[in-house]
């Protein structure tokens, strides 16, 4: 007579086969992340490739290598009301002003780390709550940008704004608007819009921390610029000084080794299709979530020279990052 199992080691067998499927899933978990982390760090250089291939490229033609930042995604929406020219003060978070997903604005949105609505992320002990923050461009500021050869594609509501002038905000230079539903950033927007004083950009936030992590200085400094946080005074340095808060920060690099505007790398970009640059579309990076802003972001770092009333810029072209504020260092540092 053959001896049957017993309810408990039935039981216990089960419960085995319980621990062993629940860590093959979390180990499955782990390796499905660790991949996509690895895919988000093969993006970052293949675009860092793409726009120095291109680059090259139109150099070797006497063309202006800068027109391929021509047509970035702007990260602000534009039923947003424009700024006073040159105003800094508006550095942390204005509801609406940046890429974020509200019934208001009915648009994909930036990850929480680069923007959050809510009004307690703002400059406090050093820090603000998000990475990005809003800057309004001074006249000098925007023609720095036009001489650098970008236009950009702005997302929201065509109806609900109207550009400098009185023209109509929903069709930019090309005398485009394209159609399509307001919930999908990529057809619903206008195409190359001009820069002018007083519109609104993203801007790195030197002073931005998220959670304990000081993810602003983190970007500055990957970028190759002397910006530090301080553990024991809570404030920003630049170049071995501290500032008073973020927007003095903000001021002393705008007037010194420059700040960061950041522009999505769309597949309206001038680089992306064309055969010198290598890049069929634009890479989406697999970390982020679906209803987010997916597109890879380029940094352009613009610089001041003179004060506040009278001063001339001038802008270049600094790095790349992904859609959560990672440069390609930063995530190298966080694979290894």
């Amino acid at each position: 007579m053959k001896k049957a199992f017993t309810l408990i080691e039935l039981v216990i067998v089960i419960a085995i086969l319980g621990i062993i499927t629940t860590l093959a899933i979390q180990k499955l978990s782990g390796l499905k992340e660790d991949s996509q982390k690895k895919v988000n760090l093969a993006n970052l250089k293949r675009i860092g490739a793409a726009i120095e291939t291109y680059y090259a490229a139109n150099a070797m033609e006497n063309e202006r290598a800068s027109t391929i930042f021509n047509r970035l995604d702007s990260l602000t929406v534009w039923d947003a009301p424009d700024g006073a020219p040159g105003d800094t003060s508006k550095l942390r978070i204005v509801r609406d002003s940046l890429l974020v997903y509200t019934n208001q604005t009915e648009n994909l949105g930036l990850s929480s780390s680069l923007a959050s609505t809510a009004a307690a992320n703002q400059y406090s002990q050093g820090g603000v709550g998000t990475v990005l923050g809003t800057f309004y461009l001074s006249a000098a500021d925007a023609q720095a940008l036009t001489d650098f050869g970008l236009k950009y594609v702005m997302r929201g509501y065509p109806e609900n704004s109207a550009a400098p002038g009185g023209a109509y905000a929903s069709y930019g230079d090309d005398g485009v608007y394209a159609q399509g539903s307001a919930n999908n950033p990529d057809t619903c927007s206008c195409l190359a819009r001009t820069n002018y004083a007083g519109m609104a950009v993203a801007a790195v936030n030197p002073g931005a921390t998220v959670g304990r992590e000081p993810a602003g200085c983190d970007i500055y400094r990957s970028c190759g610029q002397d910006v530090a946080y301080s553990g024991k005074t809570f404030r920003v340095m630049v170049g071995g000084v501290d500032q008073a808060d973020n927007q003095a920060a903000f001021e002393t690099l705008l007037y010194g080794s420059g700040v960061l505007l950041a522009f999505g790398i769309g597949d309206r970009c001038e680089m992306v299709g064309g055969s010198l640059a290598g890049l069929d579309s634009a890479p989406v990076s697999p970390t982020m979530k679906k209803d987010e802003y997916r597109r890879y972001i380029a940094l352009l770092r613009l610089r001041r020279s003179g004060d506040a009333s009278s001063h001339t810029s001038s802008v270049e072209f600094a790095g790349v990052m992904d859609p959560e504020g990672k440069t390609l260092s930063m995530l190298r540092a966080e694979l290894r």
